[in-house]
């Protein structure tokens, strides 16, 4: 048997880099996919993405360019070649790296990366630090390559896409298709402690554009201002994930204490918001509830400090049943079934339009985002938004100040197009709230590069 080699992969990554067709780079990549040992599926499916983890791992390379660049210039201008690098010793390499931590994880990181870089060839060499920065500028993600594998194991990419909602990790999923066929792929189902992607719902401007769509009696609910949470309950194990599949666990152990204490059911998985909140029960701002994300030792301070409350609205999983396609209004009866003393969210089903906008206006006077409007056949569609779904939330007006970009992948690889935003405070200090690379055309990325170019300050290769 002969393992591919890190080349054979760079060679594909840059391949990519001078097409801008979604068909050619899903051709691209099932091809080499459809070449690959076993061993190497996996692997090659996170170094091509550039994302070396799922989401559902908590586990970094906390490498950043200030830690890199010593390497770089530390290296022999002659490189190595000792041996050829295959796609497996490449991503063993960057796990031990993950594992490192420590007195002294810093040396052991350098030393291990100059023993690596001083084996590849410029091409792999920039393959590699582009994994490391989690930037291919390829064009190449999640859903270009749940097309790939698709195509690569003649199986049906709907079925794929909804395996990979379920399981999170699309390395897994991709060696399931290649190596199991349409069975492996059929046998993926929700597990304990393994978040699924969340179902979300599509924008409405007002609540008639949503009775347009529907026509029916429909589900409001409170749309409030938290953190979504999954939470997962197996006997006295508790575990708390957010809709990014982090788990949060440690950071809310009162809400913990509360899941045990109120839900009798064995295995169960529910969702719902946590949101901060004051003296008198009213929410407090989001900003507030993120200060409960801080070092362990100073949660039980912080929770007299910023008290939470955790408000339920869906049930995925009871014991051992999944209920992703179980109608809506029958997964609210068994979730309010079987959380009598937990705060549900708060609803309505109305087919009046009156009714429903006195709803939202009481939504928004209480300080929360706005109302969720579901149809009460919905099943549950992880990871995608439906309008089955439909959120109205009211307008806030910002002054956003750009203060940071990063270079784009793909066609938009010559622009910068992945914009930090801030907002500035009561002492003119910048506050990032966040980052888009949405909305705008190429003329306009094209243009705001030209323009930003003009302010840079700072360059690291990646972000300006």
């Amino acid at each position: 048997m002969t393992l591919t080699t890190f080349l054979e992969l760079a060679k594909v990554c840059e391949k990519l880099t001078k097409t801008t067709k979604t068909l050619e780079k899903t051709k691209i990549v099932s091809n080499f996919l459809s070449k690959l040992e076993k061993e190497e599926i996996s692997p090659a499916i996170f170094l091509i993405i550039g994302t070396i983890f799922s989401e559902t791992d908590p586990r970094t390379l906390n490498i950043n360019w200030k830690s890199l660049e010593p390497v770089l210039k530390s290296l022999k201008q002659k490189t190595l070649f000792q041996e050829k690098l295959t796609i497996t010793s490449v991503y063993k390499t960057f796990l031990k790296i993950a594992q490192i931590s420590g007195k002294g994880s810093q040396r052991k990181k350098k030393d291990m990366l100059i023993s690596l870089f001083s084996q590849v060839s410029p091409l792999e060499k920039k393959f590699l630090m582009r994994n490391i920065f989690g930037e291919m500028r390829h064009g190449v993600k999640e859903g270009v390559m749940i097309k790939a594998i698709s195509v690569a194991s003649g199986l049906d990419y709907s079925n794929i896409k909804r395996a990979y909602m379920i399981n999170g990790n699309i390395g897994e999923i991709g060696k399931i298709a290649l190596e199991d066929g349409e069975e492996g792929i059929k046998k993926v189902s929700i597990k304990l402690f393994q978040p699924i992607k969340p179902m979300l719902g599509e924008i409405v401007e007002d609540l008639n554009q949503a009775f347009n769509k529907h026509g029916k009696n429909l589900a409001l609910e409170y749309k409030y201002d938290g953190i979504r949470v999954q939470i997962h309950k197996s006997g006295k194990i508790v575990r708390i994930f957010t809709r990014h599949l982090k788990e949060i666990t440690s950071n809310f152990p009162e809400i913990i204490k509360k899941i045990l204490d109120n839900i009798e059911i064995d295995d169960i998985i529910v969702e719902g918001e946590l949101i901060a909140i004051d003296s008198n029960g009213r929410p407090l701002p989001f900003q507030d509830l993120m200060h409960r994300f801080k070092r362990i030792y100073e949660i039980k301070k912080v929770q007299q400090l910023i008290p939470v409350s955790l408000l339920l609205f869906d049930i995925i999983f009871c014991n051992g049943k999944s209920f992703l396609n179980i109608p809506y209004q029958k997964r609210w009866k068994k979730l309010s079934e079987i959380v009598k003393n937990f705060d549900l969210a708060k609803r309505i089903i109305t087919n009046n339009i009156d009714e429903a906008n006195i709803f939202y206006n009481n939504a928004i006077s209480e300080g929360h985002e706005g109302v969720m409007i579901k149809a009460l056949t919905s099943i549950y569609h992880p990871g995608e938004r439906k309008n089955d779904w439909l959120k109205l939330k009211s307008e806030i007006r910002l002054d956003i100040v750009i203060i940071a970009a990063d270079w784009g992948s793909g066609r938009r690889h010559k622009w910068l197009s992945n914009y930090h935003l801030a907002v500035i405070d009561e002492k003119e200090e910048f506050q990032v709230i966040g980052k888009t690379f949405k909305g705008l055309t190429d003329q306009e990325f094209e243009n705001i590069t030209e323009e930003l170019l003009k302010l840079k300050i700072n360059d690291n290769q990646y972000t300006v």
